[in-house]
């Protein structure tokens, strides 16, 4: 980008024809083909004044300012260019190209000027990812000092505008244990011997698993472990440009927090190709075991929306039942405290609908709640049948739940007893809306689901199976009634229930959970086994989900105990 210029010769050449002009003598112009003569009348231009010979007000006839004065036919003003004229180019530096960073902000300043050595004024700072940190009006960038990445600083003067670049680098390391420089050599020496030739502890990852991906935008988790209880740890993550290293005193059970700005810094540096590699060493009775490793991915994008999820003996509830959210970035907390349970969420998040307290067999009220963007919640409806709403469908605005249906005798969610047919119902009255298209063809409709859409249903069908069948019809709301039609079977397991499906954001396939029951364990005490499974909406390509249920691509289990302790223990996916 460039500043327009004009160069000593060209004001010379002004100079002279401005003497020229004052003697009174008709200027020559060096052409053998064109002269100039007064009173010729000429184009006005933003450097000289308008007029024709006639008015004397020019003695170059009003040719325009005589710094651009065509030497063929002698007009000039704005419309000619300028000849001699140059450009300046904009330029930005910096006075560091590279940057490392080691947790705490880092300045680099950055200047801008013309190739001449000339400054510009009124220059305008800024940088393209306010992630590696700000810029100030005087062009000092300030790195946050945990986050790796190349930040493009950029310069503005008037229309032209300049680039420079930084790349930062971060090197982190803490001692938060205090331990010595004895039990921090042992540790990044690392263990030997044993049945992985890392040490004699049976020390492995518990949580998170290996190749988890992390969205952007959550709290950091806790690293949880099994072994022997550790006096000490150490804890080496790295990734692109990007590194952390950590030695801490052991609670019981052994467990490493990573501190949330290293967490963020982190997230923010991995790109999506990026693998995090974690490494992790224990120091138990003055041995080593470690280091053990993991490798995670880094989504490159937050975690929209809230999760909700049910609790029966959660400390925050009182060891009380309760409906809990998670907002990105937030702890868990209580959102309606007591037994307000077996609840489903619209998909535009406003409006939950829940079963209130139960009795032997069922739910006791339906309540509908309006979540508001507050953070609190508004009752909306209170109705005295508590399988109206509890478990219900609602369609993504929340304005209508499809109640899921019970039969008389055959499997069905632990607390609900038929007969009792499903139906649609207004959430805000509480009263039935006729749908022909629906009721004339399904009576039990089984953890029915909307697609986030609106635009499909899917759901257990009871009337055609023992829980085995997985249906799908399409849903159109915006006529009056509302219309139910391409009722299809999308997936029938022989033996298994299939049930809790959820759509995928387009619409176009559902998970859902295949296993013994609708439960997750029995009543007293057992558990129920199940895997997550995805068919498309259209009955194709069914996917066993194998990673998703512990199974990596040998068909090994790769849970921390094995296929025997914790395979088929995959239940009521939510998308």
């Amino acid at each position: 980008m460039h500043r327009p210029l004009l160069l000593p010769t060209l004001a010379g050449a002004a100079l002279v024809g401005c003497l020229i002009g004052a003697c009174g003598s008709s200027p020559q112009v060096s052409d053998p083909g064109t002269t100039s003569t007064p009173g010729d009348s000429g184009d006005s231009g933003n450097w000289g004044d308008s007029g024709g010979g006639s008015s004397g007000a020019d003695p170059n006839g009003g040719k325009g300012n005589d710094l651009a004065v065509d030497p063929n036919t002698g007009n000039g003003g704005s419309n000619m260019p300028i000849a001699g004229l140059t450009e300046l180019k904009l330029e930005v530096a910096v006075d560091q190209t590279t940057l490392l960073a080691t947790g705490k902000p880092v300045d680099v300043a950055a200047h801008a000027k013309y190739e001449d050595d000339s400054l510009p004024e009124n220059v305008i700072w800024s940088v393209d990812d306010t992630r590696l940190g700000s810029i100030s009006p005087d062009g000092v960038f300030e790195s946050n000092g945990v986050t790796a990445g190349t930040v493009t600083i950029s310069a503005q003067a008037g229309s032209e505008v300049a680039t420079a670049y930084i790349v930062i680098s971060v090197k982190m390391s803490a001692n938060p244990g205090n331990l010595s420089a004895d039990e921090q050599a042992k540790l990044v020496q690392g263990g030997s011997g044993g049945p992985k030739g890392v040490g004699p502890d049976a020390f492995r990852f518990l949580y998170p698993y290996d190749n988890t991906v992390f969205p952007r935008g959550l709290l950091a988790p806790s690293l949880q472990f099994a072994g022997a209880v550790a006096a000490a740890t150490y804890l080496k993550i790295t990734t692109s440009n990007f590194s952390y290293s950590a030695f801490a005193a052991a609670p019981t059970p052994t467990r490493v927090t990573i501190p949330e700005d290293v967490w963020k810094g982190m997230t923010e540096s991995a790109g999506g190709s990026d693998p995090v590699k974690v490494q992790v060493s224990e120091l138990v009775n003055g041995v080593v075991t470690g280091p053990i490793e993991e490798q995670w991915s880094i989504a490159q994008g937050s975690l929209k929306g809230v999760i909700y999820y049910n609790t029966y003996r959660s400390l925050l509830a009182g060891s009380d039942g309760a409906v809990m959210r998670i907002r990105p970035g937030s702890s868990a907390e209580v959102l309606q405290k007591g037994c307000t349970v077996c609840h489903n969420v619209s998909s535009h998040g406003n409006v939950m609908v829940a079963g209130v307290d139960w009795d032997e067999n069922n739910p006791i009220d339906s309540e509908a709640l309006n979540l508001l963007a507050d953070g609190t919640t508004k009752p909306l409806r209170i109705v005295p049948e508590g399988r109206l709403f509890a478990l219900g469908a609602l369609t993504p605005d929340g304005k209508r739940v499809l109640s899921m249906g019970a039969p008389s005798s055959g499997p069905l969610p632990r607390g609900f007893n038929g007969p009792f047919a499903s139906q649609l119902v207004d959430t805000k009255t509480g009263t039935t809306i006729s749908a022909p298209s629906f009721t004339d063809k399904v009576t039990y409709a089984v953890t029915p689901n909307f697609s986030p859409d609106g635009e499909h249903l899917a759901f257990n069908n009871r009337d055609v199976s023992a829980g085995h069948t997985l249906s799908v019809m399409d849903y159109d709301d915006s006529t009056t009634p509302p219309t139910f039609s391409n009722l299809r079977n999308v997936f029938t397991s022989p033996s298994k229930v299939v049930a809790w499906p959820s759509f995928l954001p387009d619409g176009k396939a559902v998970v859902f959970h295949e296993g013994d029951a609708f439960d997750t364990s029995l009543f007293q005490g057992g558990a129920l086994y199940a895997d997550v499974r995805l068919v498309s909406t259209d009955a194709s390509a069914p996917k066993p989900l194998n990673t998703l249920n512990g199974y990596d691509a040998s068909g090994a289990s790769y849970l921390p105990y094995g296929d025997a302790e914790e395979g088929h223990l995959d239940y009521e996916p939510s998308v």
